[in-house]
């Protein structure tokens, strides 16, 4: 046929259209039957997780003060209420929602650092709260002078923070007198957009400084009291600047030069406060090894001669080199 091959078509029968409509209608009551019975099974389940003995009745909170347990276990009770998808309720012993639970309970105060949850029993939810370590008091003030001393009170606009310097309660100049003490009075004007106002402070719930500065100011001042010499505080001038104050070698009986020996309070015979400078573009490192030896270089000196150095201020800011003012 010249190349040409001829199709042929053949009618479906009437059985072969029988056989497909019923192989549709088997279908489509197979996914009736599949839906109706998940539906079932999803109702059973859904009752199942709302069965009394199943469900929290009881959160135990430790690890916390005293005065924000009703409010940490509030927001753990509300975070576990209502149900999945309108279905499965989430206070269910098996089914309830762990991390919101912690993200509640974190998000309550700035006290807060983090928290784990736990089943203790078969219907009690424990939650153990760790707070943020008290490190260091940051006031939002400039230092208060009492003549050659500085003036601890409740006028200072203080607060603690955490090693990192996360400002996270408010402090009394009767309960901060043991930490070391930072003044930084541009943290109370800064942008709002970088606040959290936290209970209406806009301190509270914000970083003093970043945490790569504070954590270095803070080894300096450590370095300094570790080489025996008294610090009291810190002020932040910005800009990289800082003022050390440091309490002035207390004299003995005899005479001599000696270290004061009770850091954080005033020791009789003190001869005032001496103003040490010192900035970050030396190194914090360098900066209080050269005060420390300068410091123990001018006792030793002052004992040797029989007498007692009080300064007025001392300059680190220039290298290896230390200048210094002598107390009038």
């Amino acid at each position: 046929m010249n190349g040409y091959k001829q199709k042929f078509y053949r009618k479906p029968t009437r059985q072969s259209l029988r056989y497909e409509k019923n192989r549709r209608k088997r279908t489509v009551w197979i996914v009736v039957l599949g839906t109706i019975s998940l539906a079932a099974w999803l109702f059973a389940l859904a009752r199942m997780t709302q069965l009394p003995f199943l469900l929290i009745d009881r959160i135990e909170i430790s690890g916390a003060d005293a005065d924000i347990v009703p409010e940490l276990t509030a927001a753990a009770a509300q975070a576990i209420q209502g149900k999945y998808a309108g279905i499965f309720s989430r206070s269910n012993i098996f089914t309830y929602p762990k991390s919101a639970v912690e993200r509640a309970v974190e998000g309550v105060s700035p006290r807060v650092e983090h928290a784990t949850v736990a089943r203790s029993s078969s219907n009690t939810l424990e939650i153990t709260v760790q707070e943020r370590t008290k490190a260091a008091v940051v006031c939002a003030n400039l230092p208060d002078w009492s003549g050659s001393e500085l003036k601890y009170d409740d006028s200072d606009i203080c607060y603690f923070a955490d090693p990192s310097g996360f400002v996270f309660e408010a402090a009394s100049s009767t309960g901060s007198s043991d930490y070391e003490r930072y003044y930084m009075p541009y943290i109370s004007n800064k942008p709002a957009e970088h606040l959290n106002n936290i209970a209406g402070d806009k301190v509270i719930g914000d970083y003093a400084a970043s945490t790569t500065e504070f954590t270095a100011v803070r080894k300096f001042f450590d370095n300094v009291k570790a080489g025996g010499i008294d610090a009291q505080a810190v002020l932040s001038k910005g800009g990289g600047e800082y003022e050390l104050y440091a309490r002035n070698p207390v004299p003995d009986t005899a005479g001599q030069a000696l270290a004061s020996g009770t850091p954080g309070g005033i020791s009789a015979g003190a001869t005032g406060t001496v103003v040490i400078y010192f900035n970050d573009r030396n190194g914090f490192d360098n900066e209080s090894a050269n005060l420390v030896a300068f410091w123990s270089d001018a006792l030793d000196k002052a004992r040797t001669a029989g007498k007692y150095v009080s300064f007025d201020s001392i300059d680190l800011r220039y290298g290896p080199n230390v200048f210094y003012r002598l107390a009038k």
